[in-house]
């Protein structure tokens, strides 16, 4: 449809012009208690040390074999 097109253009081009940069919003803030729901840790809970909104990285503190370890990963495969 041409007509869809050409507002979902229009509405492209308005955000660009606003001139401020749009970020997605992460699952997950320092401190918080996360459930890891996809990748190699899922079923783990962890606690999220570090947050990269441009990169949608969360890098976790998770209980693994017995001991605390660090990990990264994308903020889509938590859950709070």
């Amino acid at each position: 449809d041409p007509g869809k097109l050409r507002a979902e253009l229009s509405e492209v081009a308005a955000a660009l012009a606003d001139g401020r940069r749009r970020q997605a919003r992460l699952r997950g803030r320092v401190g918080d208690a996360v459930r890891v729901v996809g990748g190699a840790f899922a079923g783990r809970e962890g606690k999220v040390l570090a947050a990269r909104p441009g990169t949608r990285r969360l890098t976790l503190r998770v209980s693994f074999l017995g001991a605390a370890v660090t990990v990264e990963v994308d903020d889509r495969l938590v859950e709070r």
